[in-house]
């Protein structure tokens, strides 16, 4: 018996014509499997009209990459944890509470509101200044207790709690000395809500810059501006330099326009 293996192809064409339609029936079978591996969705085929209100991204992603971060247990970074954490708490506290307003009308309601952190208030028929928490302040709408004048000085006072200082029709002055979280928005939300101030103290707020502080020519009652401790540069005197052209009668006391 010959063990010479028998030729399977008579020529080189008859060859290359075999490769290629091995190669287009691989070719075939590939994109059948890879067919199989799509969704539902992505084959066309018939879905549930649920779809509509399923999640257009997956979670699974984040969760994943929660679970696999490594835990820092390092005492600095607990302790910038913890302080972020009580400062999300103060702000949540100091949000504005319509019921509160509601029940107590917008003065009384401010006045408990900064009473309550350690501020002062002054109401326009008394002499004197009221502090601690909420002394003396009824716990309902009461005629006569018109807010002239609030201290803030000192409390750690948000952005977010300058919404319990809405319509505030009588306030006259607002001192804010120290509070390290004033900053231009917050300016911009004063000179925007509180157009009956005449004096407005910002000592020492250092985060306020001359462009928080060119938004003060919306209140054109103002008559007394206080900007001892903030950081100055020469925008800022020129910034304070417009204020006193723009609003008529109007004293800014801690800038020097002659400094060089």
């Amino acid at each position: 018996m010959n063990s010479t293996p028998r030729c399977l192809f008579r020529d080189w064409r008859t060859f290359a014509c075999s490769l290629r339609f091995q190669s287009s029936v691989r070719g075939s079978e590939d994109n059948q499997l890879s067919g199989w591996r799509k969704s539902f969705k992505e084959r066309g085929e018939w879905t549930s009209k649920f779809e509509l209100f399923s999640p257009k991204t997956s979670s699974e992603g984040l969760i994943m990459r929660m679970i696999r971060a490594p835990i820092d247990l390092r005492p600095g970074v607990i302790k910038r944890w913890w302080k972020n954490k009580k400062e999300e708490y103060e702000m949540f506290e100091q949000s504005y509470i319509p019921d509160r307003h509601e029940i107590l009308g917008n003065d009384l309601a401010a006045a408990h509101f900064v009473m309550y952190r350690g501020g002062k208030v002054k109401f326009s028929n008394e002499n004197k200044w009221r502090a601690g928490k909420e002394h003396g302040l009824p716990n309902q709408k009461e005629p006569g207790y018109d807010l002239e004048a609030v201290d803030a000085s000192d409390v750690n006072l948000y952005y977010q709690g300058l919404f319990n200082f809405k319509d505030l029709k009588y306030l006259k002055s607002l001192r804010l000395r120290n509070c390290r979280h004033m900053d231009d928005w917050c300016l911009d939300y004063i000179s925007g809500e509180l157009g009956t101030l005449e004096e407005l103290d910002l000592q020492n707020c250092q985060n306020i810059t001359e462009r928080g502080l060119a938004c003060l020519y919306r209140l054109q009652h103002l008559r007394y501006l206080n900007v001892n401790g903030i950081p100055q540069n020469r925008s800022f005197e020129l910034t304070c330099l417009l204020l006193e052209e723009t609003i008529p009668g109007l004293t800014i006391e801690g800038v020097d326009y002659v400094k060089q």
